[in-house]
């Protein structure tokens, strides 16, 4: 009986090995037999494995070293177990940019809660979510659980999403672009409801239905559209004459023939489907789609008007091509020219038709013919041809006539013995009172000097002026038409000397009080004469008044500003009862009056003439020396035509018409020739019919109320160079630029100045400043740069000073020529503490000028400036590492301090580190810096948390600014036990481009009761070999259906396109080619998406099974169907042996759309089978893993194999209990 029992208790055992799962080992291998020490491994591995495992070891448990990597044992109901919550709070910080946004405290195991959106600035346009690192890593899941503090950080993208709905809400397509581009247009119609057609695309909400214009409608924000349907085809009438209005008709039917338009300066031809097609439309066409038709003119003859503009007074410089150099002074009667022919006038005909009329002549005195920009004839009759004329520049000799005879003239000393004469160049009306010479002296005191003598071509001939003049008067200037006058100093024997005060009026009560009138001491002349009279000088703008003499060669003499009339014609307004007409001073400031009134009209500013061809700016507004009318403009308030500056874009100004009025384009505007910074290059004026834009006609009579929009110019701008005076070769520059960008100024290699002078620089046509070799001019158009030259006596020089500091530069020198504008030096001297921002005018000077300042003006000597330096800034950052938090306090995550300042004098305020539960910190990444160490660049220190366990040593593997590249090393031992971290299994010479540079802790010691870290740091590796991945998409036929996308790294960085198999339209994607998820090569890897063409448009959608560190577990499966339907993971969710399921991120629902779309599936690792199991197919599959002797078993291998020696051994006891029981019976 006994032996029976004994038996069946064996069986009973045999049977309990075999069929019951034994307690099994888990072994996780990685490179070089090490256990990394990541999340899934503390939460998986449940045995201690060796360091090392011999290829000849009969067991993966033979060592060869005591001390091992340690893991953490958890038994298999732990693993099943949910994770529950805690009393234990960890740290969430959230990070935008540099500052904090904010910090919440949330109980372990516990999901936080979203914390808000910030708003994007700068260039960020929209808030994508919230990431575990600045620039990689993952969007964080809200719902999952926390279970260790970290920090999160916004991040932005530059795009706006374009979404389009059918009738029915639902979202048929969308779209993305950015910021600034144009809406970018579905080619997907909605489906009409019955009886109606789709006519145009209009954003949802907008209760007027505004078609949206995809031509020139730029995205701003989000936006959602939705479509208009109308009862038939759409029929639009673009006429430039009278409107006609839109004709709607049903399809198949014909559209009726309009009356005839009229337009001024045209004859009507025929109705086109183009814009000045040859071919007459026939309107028995039957109309099947919307249909625009455009009306075709024959030009008649018209008339136009030529205006003169003179160069305003006292400018420094030549005034060029800008029109706001010129100020309004004569127009002619009306002239005739067909419509659209371009008018030019030439110098010659400009000339002729002023000399023609005295009204001109006397307007235009003293000037010469400059420019005039070609104009296009609008039959309108309203069309203007400007021309400008600039003042002459005339030129001043003095001679000394007396070799022994010297004065100072400008700050240097000329001598009658000398050769050079010292001269003066002005224009008439130009002030010169400062650069009069000085009265000469003469030596031996025989003769002194009288004063200058006027030559014969003076209309004061014979005449000696003995004073300073204020301007550049008519007396100075030659009457037989040269540009050139020399003055003859006069000298007199046993003369007396003369000293007379010249006063002039004060327009603000200052100075001297004589008779009752304030005066300004304006000059005071010294000079020698025999004669006792006094003749009063000619002053532009001033009137002798009475003279105050102590003798008959001393005395006072006082000049009365002249008075004129200043009168305001408000063409049929009131003022109001205000005076219409009043006496101004001389250069006594105007102000506006009051704005006039006019029934049914709205007052628009006061102008210089009655056809409002310049407006008064009263900011800067003097009165001349004659009299002066200013013009009211009226406009009526019966149809407002509005200006923006793009569709949907701020409203410029508006004018106002009565009907059938032709509009008065805005003159501020000029088609290629204005420039408006951050839009562009003007190019006209448009309208919106329809959801398409128009140019505005001005032979379009206004008949109600209309919306005009600017488009600009932005791109396709050329730079070219002319050698002006000189000859030679210049250079070229085939680059095309936008107007975001600057050009490089080449240098002069290749050309030849003129004789007797010297190459300065470059010339822009639009304006006076010089720039240099090597400086950049802003892009504005196509702009053509001239050299300029110039004579020595014609220059100054420009001397650029770094300042007095040990060690500093040589001055820099720049010639500049007299009078003229130039582009100031940019960062020319550099500084290790310090950083340049500008110039001054003085020395330790407040900053007068940019770095690179254009148009800083250069008078007639030089000019000394100095470097404006600012303390350069260091920026000082602390930041968290995983499994702790800090506490900043009232303080930001980022310090700025003076380049150079000491550790210990900077007042860092050094945030408190706080670890979580089961941690402790462990110091700073980098270490900080001792208290005299300089700060001297950025830096971010990285506060480190490491587990507490006993007798360990963590291995961390950072860069320079303590983030970690690779996974941390824990090794562990006994008390007192030796270890060595300095050995090549540890100290790691390259982690992918990193390179190490050094260490910190102790790298060979004992284990002690405390965790020890030891810090490997790493620099990034420049130059390295770059690789490069080519995506391609092809049909079943080999065909390019899409333009391949092409990614570069360097080689050994990885690379991942999963997500790159995007939906084309018209097709269906097939299968792939190639290494999706790999690294970089230095040959080029390519990869190939399949696709076959379909028939209607569907989605896709991508699902990636992975482990929680992104392992991947499974191969992905790709959802397709047809736009709008809707789609579930339920069916697709695997099992998979050995983990389980966690959770999903993008959400288990949702539709297809036209975007291709990611989901990913994350398991937590299990048991250590990994045998899958399809639900959706019912099919099930398992992989076994293969033996290998020189690797320790891989996660699921060791109950495989114990399953199968515990079968085997129950075989071998049964039967050999069998073969006992036998014996016993014999």
């Amino acid at each position: 009986m006994m032996k029976n029992k004994f038996v069946w208790l064996m069986l009973i055992s045999v049977c309990s090995m075999v069929l019951v799962d034994p307690v099994y080992n888990v072994y996780a291998t990685e490179k070089g037999h090490e256990v990394q020490n990541t999340d899934s491994n503390k939460e998986n591995l449940s045995t201690t494995t060796s360091t090392t495992a011999s290829s000849s070891s009969s067991s993966p448990l033979e060592t060869t070293s005591s001390v091992s990597e340690v893991g953490t044992s958890i038994s298999q109901n732990q693993l099943n177990a949910p994770k529950a919550s805690s009393d234990e709070k960890l740290t969430v910080t959230f990070v935008n940019q540099t500052e904090k946004f904010s910090q919440t405290q949330v109980a372990k195991n516990t999901p936080v809660s979203y914390p808000g959106s910030p708003a994007p600035s700068g260039d960020q346009v929209t808030f994508v979510g919230w990431f575990t690192d600045p620039t990689q890593g993952e969007q964080f899941d809200f719902s999952r659980p926390v279970e260790n503090s970290m920090t999160l950080y916004a991040r932005f993208s530059n795009t706006y999403l374009v979404q389009y709905k059918d009738q029915t809400g639902k979202i048929v397509d969308s779209k993305s672009g950015i910021s600034g581009q144009t809406i970018p247009k579905s080619s997907v119609e909605p489906i009409s409801p019955v009886g109606q057609y789709f006519s145009y695309w209009y954003e949802e909400g907008d209760t007027a239905q505004t078609p949206i214009n995809f031509e020139d409608t730029t995205l701003s924000k989000n936006l959602v559209l939705v479509p208009k349907f109308n009862p038939g085809r759409t029929v639009l009438f673009i006429s430039e004459g009278t409107q006609i209005s839109p004709e709607y008709v049903k399809e198949g039917s014909l559209a009726s023939q309009p009356v005839e338009p009229s337009r001024s300066g045209y004859t009507f031809s025929h109705w086109a489907t183009e814009k000045d097609g040859k071919e007459a439309y026939s309107f028995d066409t039957p109309i099947t789609k919307d249909t625009t038709l455009y009306a075709v003119w024959t030009p008649v003859n018209a008339t136009y008007t030529i205006v003169y503009w003179l160069e305003k007074p006292n400018l420094a410089s030549d005034p060029g091509t800008d029109p706001t150099n010129y100020s309004f002074s004569w127009s002619t009667v009306k002239q005739d020219a067909k419509s659209e022919d371009i008018v030019t006038i030439n110098q010659s005909l400009a000339d002729r038709i002023k000399n023609a009329n005295n009204q001109g002549q006397a307007a235009l005195k003293y000037s010469e013919y400059a420019f005039s920009p070609p104009e296009q004839i609008s039959g309108n009759g309203q069309t203007v041809v400007n021309v400008y004329y600039k003042r002459t520049i005339y030129q001043l000799n003095f001679e000394l006539n007396n070799t022994n005879a010297e004065m100072v003239a400008n700050g240097q000393t000329y001598k009658g013995t000398d050769f050079n004469r010292y001269s003066i160049q002005a224009k008439y009306g130009e002030d010169i009172k400062d650069r009069w010479p000085e009265v000469p002296v003469v030596a031996g005191g025989a003769t002194s000097f009288h004063g200058w003598k006027y030559p014969d071509s003076s209309d004061s001939a014979g005449s000696v002026t003995t004073g300073n003049p204020m301007t550049l008067t008519s007396s100075l200037i030659s009457t037989n038409g040269q540009k050139s006058m020399t003055l003859i100093g006069n000298y007199l024997n046993g003369n007396q000397e003369n000293v007379r005060k010249i006063y002039m009026e004060s327009l603000d009560d200052t100075g001297e009080n004589y008779a009752g009138t304030y005066y300004q001491l304006f000059d005071t002349q010294v000079y020698n004469s025999i004669s006792n009279r006094y003749i009063p000088d000619e002053f532009y703008g001033f009137a002798f008044y009475t003279k105050e003499e102590t003798d008959t060669r001393h005395g006072s003499y006082y000049y009365l500003r002249n008075q004129h009339t200043l009168t305001y014609n408000t063409q049929g307004g009131d003022l109001q009862g205000q005076e219409e007409t009043t006496s101004k001073k001389y250069q006594e400031n105007l102000t506006a009056p009051n704005d006039p009134i006019r029934s049914g009209y709205v007052f628009a500013g006061w102008y210089f003439d009655s056809s409002y061809k310049e407006k008064v700016d009263f900011n800067s507004l003097k009165m001349p020396d004659g009299d002066l009318t200013l013009f009211a403009k009226w406009e009526s308030t019966k149809n407002i035509v509005r200006y923006f500056d793009s569709i949907k874009g701020t409203q410029l100004l508006q004018q106002g018409y009565e009907n059938n009025e032709y509009i008065h384009f805005p003159s501020d505007y000029v088609r290629g020739q204005t420039y408006v910074e951050g839009k562009g290059l003007f190019d006209g004026w448009y309208w919106q019919l329809g959801s398409s834009s128009f140019e505005f006609s001005d032979t379009i009579p206004i008949t109600k109320n209309i919306d005009l929009y600017a488009k600009w110019i932005t791109d396709g701008f050329y730079v070219s160079y002319d050698f002006g005076e000189g000859d030679g070769d210049v250079p070229l520059d085939n680059n095309a630029y936008n107007l975001t960008t600057k050009a490089l100024v080449q240098d002069s290699t290749g050309i030849q100045p003129p004789e007797g002078k010297v190459f300065i620089g470059w010339k822009v046509d639009q304006d006076n400043t010089v720039y240099y070799p090597g400086d950049y001019v802003q892009v504005r158009g196509n702009i053509t740069l001239t050299a300029v030259y110039a004579s020595k006596e014609d220059l100054v020089h420009i001397v650029y000073h770094a300042g007095d500091y040990p060690n500093h530069p040589e001055d820099v020198i720049q010639d500049a020529i007299k009078q003229s504008t130039v582009v100031v030096k940019g960062a020319i001297f550099k500084r290790a503490d310090k950083t340049l921002v500008g110039w001054s005018k003085e020395k330790n000077g407040a900053k007068d000028y940019s770095l690179g300042e254009v148009a800083v003006p250069v008078g007639s000597s030089d000019i000394d400036l100095y470097a404006v330096w600012e303390d350069k800034k260091v920026n000082i950052s602390f930041v968290p590492g995983e499994n702790g938090t800090l506490d900043y306090g009232d303080h930001a995550i980022t310090t700025s301090v003076n380049y150079g300042t000491k550790w210990k004098d900077s007042t860092i305020a050094i945030p408190t580190p706080k670890a979580d539960a089961g941690y402790e910190f462990a110091g700073w990444s980098p270490k900080l810096l001792e208290a005299n160490d300089s700060l001297t660049n950025d830096q971010i220190f990285t506060a480190q948390f490491i587990k507490k366990t006993t007798g360990s040593v963590t291995i961390r593997y950072v860069d320079q600014n303590g983030e970690t590249i690779a996974a941390d090393k824990l090794i562990s031992g006994a008390s007192e036990e030796s270890y060595d971290v300095s050995t090549s299994a540890y100290k790691l010479e390259t982690i992918g481009d990193y390179n190490l540079i050094g260490s910190s802790g102790t790298l060979k010691g004992t284990f002690g009761k405390e965790n020890h870290l030891v810090l490997y740091t790493y620099k990034k590796a420049t130059g390295e070999q770059t690789g490069e991945v080519q995506v391609r998409y092809i049909d079943s036929k080999g065909k390019k259906i899409r333009d391949s996308l092409v990614i570069k790294g360097k080689v050994g960085q990885p690379y991942n396109v999963k997500g790159s198999n995007i939906l084309i339209e018209g097709y269906h994607f097939v299968a792939t080619s190639g290494v999706v998820v790999g690294t970089f090569a230095p040959t080029t890897t390519v990869i190939t998406h399949l696709y076959e063409a379909g028939l209607e448009s569907s989605g896709q959608v991508t699902i990636h099974y992975v482990d929680k560190d992104g392992n991947r577990l499974h191969d992905d499966r790709i959802l397709q169907g047809k736009i709008g339907e809707a789609f579930s993971l339920n069916s697709h969710l695997l099992t998979i042996e050995g983990y389980q399921f966690d959770r999903i991120i993008g959400g288990q629902e949702g539709r297809f759309t036209t975007l291709s779309q990611e989901k990913t599936v994350i398991y937590q690792k299990n048991k250590a089978n990994v045998t899958t199991s399809d639900t959706a197919s019912g099919n099930a599959e398992a992989k076994r893993a293969t033996d290998n002797k020189n690797a320790l078993p891989k996660t699921g291998e060791s109950k495989q194999n114990l399953t199968i020696t515990s079968l085997g051994g129950a075989l071998f006891l049964l039967g050999l209990l069998l073969f006992w029981k036998k014996r016993t019976k014999n």
